[in-house]
């Protein structure tokens, strides 16, 4: 009896430091992400196309992108967090929540891409470059993170290694969001001249 009463309190620290869920990395990309990009969006709109606009515009884009970082950086964590492999129930939920999300990134770099030449004129493009190249490690690393969680088949693809093909259509979806966001970053580092 005692014995079974240490087993019971040594899995103790186990169930108070629970993984993340499924769910939680659902609630993450539909409120937070959503929420961010959205902030994005709404402080890019706020710069006029067309200029001239202010550098507390510009400062409140920037900080908009960071937060945006921070976002895709925590959803990582958190998927790295979960317990793998993911079904390809909760993994096809969180990649349609993914690709919603992709679509707002592609709208906030295409009103970027448009603004370019007013950011320009204020000489701010260095700063827009140094968020897009902090921000594309982080959406790639989650992309990874998502990827190494959906399966347990080895390949060299970084999405066909997680994703089982004889029994998933994940592997098209996965490939498809992942080719979403990198056409996405080439579009706004070819506008803003990074690479």
């Amino acid at each position: 009896m005692q014995i079974k009463s240490l087993c019971v309190f040594a899995f103790l620290p186990v169930l108070l430091f629970a993984k993340t869920t499924p769910a939680q990395i659902e609630n993450d990309i539909s409120h937070e992400l959503a929420t961010a990009l959205a902030g994005d969006l709404t402080a890019l709109e706020a710069f006029p196309v067309d200029g001239p606009g202010t550098l507390d515009e510009v400062m409140a884009i920037h900080a908009a992108h960071l937060t945006t970082n921070n976002v895709i950086v925590s959803i990582t964590n958190d998927v790295d967090d979960v317990n793998c492999p993911l079904s390809d129930s909760d993994a096809s939920t969180i990649l349609t929540l993914l690709k919603a999300q992709v679509a707002t990134l592609q709208q906030a770099f295409m009103d970027a891409a448009a603004r370019e030449p007013a950011l320009a004129a204020l000489g701010v493009i260095p700063l827009f470059q140094g968020d897009f190249a902090i921000l594309q490690p982080s959406a790639d690393a989650l992309a990874a993170a998502i990827g190494g969680c959906v399966s347990v088949c080895p390949s060299p693809n970084l999405f066909a290694q997680i994703i089982d093909i004889n029994q998933s259509n994940i592997l098209p979806e996965a490939e498809a969001v992942k080719s979403t966001i990198d056409d996405a970053f080439a579009a706004v580092n070819a506008a803003f001249g990074s690479s």
